[in-house]
């Protein structure tokens, strides 16, 4: 009986080990191998969100070659078409993805909101370009923008780091605490709402 324990874990080890190399596997996809042996994958993280546009697509730039290179970027169409927006402050259209708001002012891309939730079909989450995502700790946001990184209880709580490619900035769960969170993710004009640092 022993014999036939031994002889099943050895045959099982190789197997173990080439899960735990798979889980090492692939830029940005998690996998877990679950006790039924089938791989979770974790949608892909794209550090595209900047002080000066998303990705490829930036402020100033017109409504058609923004909604391409947003729609590559998400892998879908928007949720909302092109329609006029109340927001005011240089902001007179909008666009909606399903978690990204982006703004236009006079045909141009002028500012953007992206919230976490959950993602649909795979697409992908987006982060900045030093990787804070929507969701992460502040505590976790200091330790990638440093003494960049400054919170105010002003509008709720908010953050905001001034880079080389412009200011970011969001919402936030609680600015008294390490361990408050994320909410948004901003930058551009956003209207008469937008935040102030």
């Amino acid at each position: 009986m022993a014999a036939v324990l031994l002889a099943a874990l050895a045959l099982s080890l190789p197997a173990v080990a080439g899960a735990s190399a798979g889980a090492r596997r692939g830029p940005g996809v998690h996998r877990r191998i679950a006790a039924t042996g089938h791989a979770v994958r974790r949608p892909a993280v794209r550090r595209v969100l900047a002080g000066d546009g998303i990705d490829r697509a930036l402020f100033g730039e017109g409504r058609v070659i923004v909604v391409r290179r947003i729609d590559g970027l998400l892998g879908r169409r928007p949720s909302s078409a092109y329609r006029p927006s109340r927001r005011g402050g240089g902001v007179d259209h909008e666009i909606r993805w399903q978690r990204l708001h982006v703004y236009f002012g006079r045909g141009r891309f002028v500012g953007y909101e992206y919230w976490g939730g959950p993602r649909v079909g795979g697409e992908p989450a987006l982060a900045t370009r030093k990787g804070l995502l929507v969701g992460e700790t502040l505590a976790a946001a200091r330790r990638l923008y440093g003494t960049a990184f400054t919170v105010t209880a002003e509008q709720g709580g908010a953050w905001f780091v001034r880079g080389p490619h412009g200011l970011l900035s969001g919402y936030t769960s609680d600015v008294r605490s390490p361990r408050g969170r994320i909410r948004t993710i901003c930058a551009g004009r956003l209207g008469t709402a937008a935040l102030t640092p």
